[in-house]
């Protein structure tokens, strides 16, 4: 017998009785009201689509430096726009891959702005989600030459989806396999509305379960309300594609969520409160280096900040184009649907109207649907031109770099690449 095959099957019996108490149905009377049935199947799309994508690679060098390249691209079947940032910086967190995703986000709201001036004014498809790119904070990163990055990243954000709205172009962002769990969010609120608590505690409830603060008292009042396993729903956040896969394979029809408004997260209104306070000092503080190396620095960043506060809301569904598939999420701004509310105008996921437009969405989404390794047409063309294969960044890309600025890379890695 194998070591530790008891141990084992003990442990194992008790993953699954945990697991099994995780697939409980206490939503699906509630989600039952919020999904929306669609048939998914051949469609054409009137307009021209521009997919736009990014990649990235990175190598460590013997001096302790990181040389990293980005590339981005917009491509339709009549255009294409190309943009490169290429890096040699240093930081302590410069593993960490969000610094590396934010100068790819960047890039490719650069790229899409460049179409823009071009003329073009039709459909732009992004792949990741918008309402991510808009949650990020205002602050200085690791990188020694690009410690301000992030105000470059909200001042093209804001430019790139204010010439969309000023010229009536359609933005779609698709995220494959999102781990969100916002609309489990919601549908917890109006189940917990139906057990007849009022709206003021019952987003103080809500709010503090997400946060995991105030915990204890939160479980007393939500046992001596009948809602405590609701609240423990939040507190779990398991992710909506789990649920919506159950209940979609369970009903044998495909569809999508009902669309839910979303606004700034409680961390960026904490943010935002205390920049309202004090402002330069805020900045000083979130900027230290950029703030006193560059005497214009503080009034660019009162600038930014204003155009971030002006973000627009989100309108953001789950669609599941088959049974055999995952939830894709789809994220549109919030004027799309002809509401002008902004980010820091809604706290809690809200329900909306405007049917028409989302069944426009949802067959441009259809249209470039294939299969489950081809989610979308456009988007699988726009990254398969953008990727940065390793072999093309090793042996053109960082050879150059060698070439042209005399530092190597790391000696272990040297001998590895160049036998």
């Amino acid at each position: 017998m194998p070591e530790f095959l008891s141990e084992y099957i003990r442990e194992l019996s008790a993953v699954v009785d945990r697991i099994g108490a995780y697939d409980r149905d206490i939503l699906n009377d509630v989600f039952r009201r919020y999904w929306l049935p669609f048939p998914f199947g051949s469609m054409t799309v009137d307009g021209e689509v521009l997919a736009v994508d990014s990649s990235s690679a990175k190598h460590a060098t013997e001096e302790g430096g990181v040389f990293y390249v980005v590339r981005a691209m917009a491509l339709s079947n009549q255009r294409r726009y190309r943009k490169v940032s290429v890096g040699y910086d240093f930081s302590p967190n410069f593993h960490d891959l969000p610094l590396i995703s934010r100068i790819m986000e960047h890039l490719e709201h650069a790229v899409a702005k460049d179409a823009i001036e071009d003329g073009f004014d039709d459909i732009i498809l992004m792949d990741g989600s918008l309402y991510g790119r808009m949650s990020h904070l205002l602050k200085e990163t690791d990188f020694v030459e690009r410690r301000a990055l992030m105000v470059d990243y909200f001042e093209m954000l804001h430019s790139f989806l204010d010439a969309c709205r000023r010229n009536g172009i359609t933005v779609v962002s698709i995220s494959k396999e999102s781990r969100t769990s916002f609309f489990r969010t919601f549908l917890v609120g109006k189940a917990i509305e139906e057990m007849g608590v009022d709206d003021s505690l019952r987003d103080f409830i809500m709010q503090s379960a997400i946060e995991r603060t105030n915990i204890s008292n939160v479980l007393g009042l939500a046992e001596s309300r009948g809602i405590a396993e609701l609240v423990m729903e939040l507190i779990r956040r398991q992710p909506d594609f789990q649920m919506i896969l159950r209940y979609a394979r369970g009903i044998k029809k495909t569809g999508c969520t009902t669309p839910l408004l979303l606004g700034a997260t409680a961390r960026w209104h904490r943010e935002y409160n205390l920049i309202k306070n004090d402002a330069e000092n805020f900045i000083r503080r979130r900027f230290p280096v950029s703030s006193a190396t560059d005497d214009g620095f503080v009034e660019r960043v009162l600038n930014v900040m204003s155009a971030v506060e002006n973000l627009p809301a989100v309108v953001s569904f789950h669609v599941l184009p088959a049974l055999n598939d995952t939830p894709m999420r789809v994220d549109v701004p919030a004027w799309m649907f002809n509401i002008n509310k902004r980010m820091c105008d809604v706290r809690m996921p809200e329900s909306i109207s405007g049917y028409d437009k989302l069944k426009e969405i949802i067959e441009l989404i259809s249209a470039g649907y294939c299969d489950l390794r081809n989610y979308n047409i456009w988007l699988s063309a726009v990254d398969s031109a953008v990727k940065l294969r390793k072999d093309v960044f090793e042996n053109v890309y960082l050879r150059k770099f060698e070439e042209f600025i005399g530092i190597y890379s790391a000696r272990g890695d040297r001998r590895a690449r160049f036998p």
